[in-house]
């Protein structure tokens, strides 16, 4: 048990997702041992993980979606077919996600194909928003109407960072939240041009290309706007 607990905390301090070994370094037991942990772990989704990679599962995250429930399932809905029209133009994996409290963000849906790099968002719904590209252009959002109010950001992370991506209208990560995976993500705004949603792609860092993919999503983005508009509040 006490093996157990030291390997979650190392993947909670660390917040992002950890290779085998490195976890076996920093809980200072063997990788044996770690495998067969991990493993255990994995099975009461206390820790997910994929290709290598492990963070922790849904059951170790805070819950709360700041949108709510059937809107989510409606945006989920609306957003299926632009986000088949994503993967067609990409063939990466491609992600719909919502804000979510305690610096969350929430996967709502997720497409791949065979040949898509494998990542632990692929088999959980939570993942921190200050690593992740939707949840750094959401970020953003909670930080342009915190500016609005009070001139102040609460939102964790950067702030210059997320002052250059509302600038942007665009938001990136390179590694930081899976070793060698990109992604690229930009908010989908509700009637106000409040971004409620994002939409990101992500692939290897040596397969995606940033300059088409941000092409892509910025076209899917604007046709799925008016759809999105309806149901986001």
């Amino acid at each position: 048990m006490d093996k157990a607990l030291t390997v979650l905390d190392v993947l909670r301090e660390a917040d992002r997702a950890m290779r085998l070994s490195e976890i076996a370094r920093r809980a200072c037991l063997a990788k044996s041992t770690t495998h067969r942990l991990i493993g255990v772990l994995v099975s009461h989704r206390m820790v997910a993980g994929n290709g290598g990679a492990y963070l922790l599962g849904d059951r170790m995250q805070d819950r709360r979606v700041v949108v709510p429930e059937q809107e989510a399932r409606s945006l989920r809905a609306v957003m299926m077919p632009f986000l088949i029209d994503l993967y067609n133009l990409t063939h990466g994996t491609v992600y719909l996600a919502v804000p979510g409290e305690g610096g969350m963000v929430k996967y709502l849906a997720s497409l791949f194909g065979h040949n898509s790099i494998r990542t632990p968002s692929r088999s959980r719904e939570w993942a921190p928003a200050h690593c992740t590209a939707a949840g750094k252009i959401l970020l953003s959002e909670q930080c342009e109407a915190a500016d609005d109010d009070s001139g102040r950001c609460p939102a964790p992370g950067n702030t210059v960072e997320l002052s250059d991506i509302r600038r942007a209208g665009l938001a990136h990560n390179w590694g930081e939240y899976v070793p060698g995976v990109a992604c690229i993500a930009i908010g989908i705004p509700n009637s106000a041009g409040v971004g409620r949603a994002a939409i990101a792609v992500s692939d290897g860092t040596d397969r995606l290309n940033p300059t088409s993919t941000i092409g892509h999503l910025r076209r899917i983005g604007f046709a799925s706007a008016v759809a999105a508009q309806q149901v986001l509040r």
